[in-house]
C-alpha cells in the first residue's frame, strides 16, 4: 500500500481525564477502532502539564485530530489549530468532570464503553461543521470568558450538562461571592457604550451555556457571543440564583428567573473600575481590561448526524451492529 493512502490522526489526551487503567483502555479502543474504519497511522501525545503553550500542529500533516479528555483539553486544541489558522477536522472522546462543550454538541461523556463506541460512530460518520471561537485579548476559548465570581454554569444549566462533583465544583466560587463588593464596569459594543454595576460579567459561545438555553451547533457557528452581566443586590437575588441551579440538580429543569442583563455581541471592551482576573474556560488567564470577539468557523469539528424524525405511524428503526468488545 502506498504511504499516500495511509491517514494521519492525532489523539491528544488528558493525562488526569480518568483512572490510568482506564484511560489506557480508551486509547487503545480508540486506535484500534480507527484502524478498523480505515488505514490510519495513530500517534498519541498528552497535553502538556502547561496547558496555555500552543501545540501548534505545524510538524506534520494530519487528517484528523481526536480529543481525549474534558474541555480544558479540547480548547487547547481548537485554540492551538485557530492560531496556526488550520481546519483539520477534530472530533470529541469525552471524559473528566468538564465536558460543556461535548454536552452542547450532543456527545455522550465516555464513562462507560459503550459511550466510547458512540463517540467513535460520529467521529466515523465524518460529518464536519466549522464552529466559531471567541477570542479575548489574543487569547481563544470554546466556551466562555468570566469576569468575576459566579460561573456561567450555575445561572443557566442544562439538562445536557452531567450533574455530579465537577459541576457542583462550581458552586463554590459562587458561595464565595456572597457580600463581595460589586464591579463598575464600562462596557464598550461597537458604537454603544454604557456603565454597569455587575458581580460577573461573562461572555460565551452559545446561549445553552450561559444567559439562556440554545440548541447546538447553530449557536456555536452563528457568529455571534453572548454578553451577560449579573448583579445579585441582595439575599433574595442570591436565592433566585441558587433556586435556578438547585431545580436543575435535583430535576433537571431549568426554572426560575434571574437578575441578568444579556446582549448579543460581536466585539466588545469591558473595563472595570479595579483591575479583576478573567477565567478563560475555567482557568485564569489575565486580567480587565479585556477585548473580546468572535472569530466565525474558526475550527472544523465533527458532530452527530441529525436524524431524520420518523414519519406518523412508523416506528424508529435501528441498523447499529453489535458493540465491539474492548477486547477484539
Amino acid at each position: 500500500m502506498c504511504a499516500a493512502e495511509i491517514k494521519q490522526a492525532l489523539m491528544v489526551y488528558h493525562p488526569e481525564c480518568a483512572n490510568p487503567s482506564y484511560l489506557d483502555e480508551v486509547i487503545g479502543y480508540v486506535t484500534r477502532r480507527l484502524g478498523q474504519l480505515d488505514q490510519w497511522n495513530v500517534r498519541a501525545i498528552p497535553l502538556s502539564e502547561h496547558s496555555t503553550a500552543c501545540l501548534l500542529f505545524t510538524e506534520e500533516p494530519l487528517d484528523l485530530i481526536v480529543v481525549v479528555g474534558g474541555d480544558l483539553t479540547t480548547r487547547c486544541v481548537l485554540e492551538s489549530l485557530a492560531q496556526a489558522n488550520q481546519k483539520i477536522p477534530v472530533g470529541l472522546v469525552p471524559m473528566g468532570n468538564d465536558t460543556l462543550l461535548a454536552g452542547k454538541l450532543g456527545i455522550r461523556p465516555c464513562h462507560e464503553r459503550e459511550d466510547v463506541e458512540s463517540a467513535m460512530q460520529i467521529i466515523a460518520a465524518g460529518n464536519v461543521s466549522p464552529m466559531d471561537l471567541g477570542r479575548i485579548n489574543g487569547r481563544y476559548f470554546t466556551i466562555d470568558a468570566v469576569i468575576g465570581n459566579i460561573p456561567p454554569v450555575v445561572l443557566t444549566p442544562e439538562s445536557t450538562i452531567n450533574r455530579n462533583f465537577g459541576v457542583i465544583g462550581h458552586l463554590m466560587p459562587f458561595v464565595k461571592s456572597v457580600g463581595q463588593r460589586s464591579m463598575f464596569a464600562r462596557v464598550l459594543i461597537e458604537s454603544e457604550g454604557f456603565y454597569r454595576l455587575a458581580s460577573s460579567i461573562f461572555i460565551t459561545n452559545a446561549r445553552g451555556v450561559g444567559p439562556t438555553t440554545g440548541s447546538g451547533i447553530k449557536e456555536l457557528s452563528d457568529g455571534l457571543l453572548y454578553l451577560c452581566m449579573v448583579n445579585p443586590l441582595s439575599l433574595s437575588d442570591y436565592g433566585r440564583l441558587a433556586y435556578r441551579f438547585g431545580a436543575w440538580y435535583v430535576s433537571g429543569v431549568v426554572s426560575g428567573d434571574a437578575p441578568l442583563l444579556i446582549k448579543e455581541v460581536r466585539q466588545v471592551r469591558i473595563e472595570t473600575d479595579r483591575e479583576a482576573p478573567v477565567m478563560v474556560d475555567g482557568e485564569i488567564w489575565g486580567t480587565t481590561p479585556c477585548d473580546i470577539d468572535v472569530v466565525p468557523g474558526a475550527v472544523n469539528i465533527l458532530i452527530p448526524v441529525p436524524q431524520p424524525e420518523p414519519e406518523s405511524g412508523e416506528e424508529a428503526q435501528s441498523d447499529e451492529e453489535p458493540l465491539p468488545s474492548a477486547s477484539d
